[in-house]
């Protein structure tokens, strides 16, 4: 009886000494793959077969904090917004606008050489930037010397055919906006509703006292995050009635700690300037005129 007795004891400590292996291995593992935090191209070895850290791909993959849109199968948003890379950093932001195209602001190119530059899609997909150019039809005339287009190397999904929504018309400033930004890891868009602040305080709260920035093609909307630094915002958009009406030009908190966030305007101007028209024919006063 007893020698049974020490064989179950001895089998019985086995197994938890395997299970305390096992557990310490699983718990380095995870170790391992936390160490995968900045976007970076290094090798490295050690508890998986040698490689790079841009291999784990949900690692890039965002989530989604949008529905389907109000149509079926209406594209998200979400999935319209990307992360602009250079050297594995974050530079800016910009909105998938066809399948081949990219709107952004021109304050991106600054800080961004071309040939370096690398356009991050929602679900973690790279693509290289060939060229860029300016931006028509996506503002007033004056706001669109702020935006720019950058052309990938190859062609999107079939689902980037049709255009994300635009503002068909220009918001009033006391109408609240979604304000969207990252989450610290740049996994998911933080989505919050905001007031919109009036351009007079807007330019004593940027320091912008002469209106250099601050113009009548810009808006200015609140945003209280606190920063230690410069928060690469530059080219995220607010959005209103599930639409994109705004593309942060000045980032947050950049130089200096400020409590607006400067944008420029979007506006869908074929179907503003389309609208406008159809105003003035069922009002009767291109009949007076004429």
């Amino acid at each position: 009886m007893l020698p049974c007795k020490l064989i179950l004891l001895v089998n019985a400590l086995i197994v938890v000494c395997l299970g305390h292996v096992e557990g310490s291995k699983g718990n380095e593992f995870r170790k391992h793959k936390l160490k995968y935090i900045k976007d970076d191209w290094k090798p490295h070895f050690g508890y998986n077969k040698g490689h790079y850290a841009f291999e784990h791909k949900h690692r890039y993959k965002a989530r989604s904090t949008t529905v389907k849109g109000r149509i079926h199968g209406q594209t998200p948003l979400d999935d319209y917004v990307v992360r602009i890379m250079v050297d594995g950093k974050l530079i800016c932001n910009g909105i998938i606008v066809d399948t081949q195209q990219v709107l952004t602001v021109s304050t991106c190119l600054i800080d961004a050489p071309l040939d370096k530059m690398l356009v991050k899609l929602f679900d973690g997909s790279r693509y290289k930037a060939t060229n860029s150019s300016a931006a028509r039809g996506y503002a007033t005339e004056e706001g669109e010397k702020l935006l720019t287009l950058i052309k990938l190397g190859r062609e999107l999904d079939g689902q980037f055919k049709k255009p994300p929504p635009m503002c068909r018309h220009r918001l009033r400033s006391s109408e609240p906006v979604q304000l969207w930004t990252w989450n610290n890891r740049k996994t998911y868009l933080k989505k919050n509703q905001v007031s919109q602040v009036l351009d007079a305080k807007c330019k004593r709260q940027v320091n912008d006292l002469s209106g250099l920035v601050v113009k009548n093609y810009t808006s200015c909307v609140v945003n209280t995050q606190s920063s230690k630094e410069c928060q690469r915002n530059f080219g995220l958009p607010y959005v209103h009635d599930h639409s994109f009406c705004g593309m942060n030009i000045l980032g947050h908190n950049c130089p200096k700690a400020s409590n607006a966030d400067v944008y420029v305007r979007l506006l869908d101007e074929k179907r503003y300037i389309s609208e406008k028209l159809n105003m003035v024919r069922r009002s009767g006063i291109d009949k007076e005129i004429f």
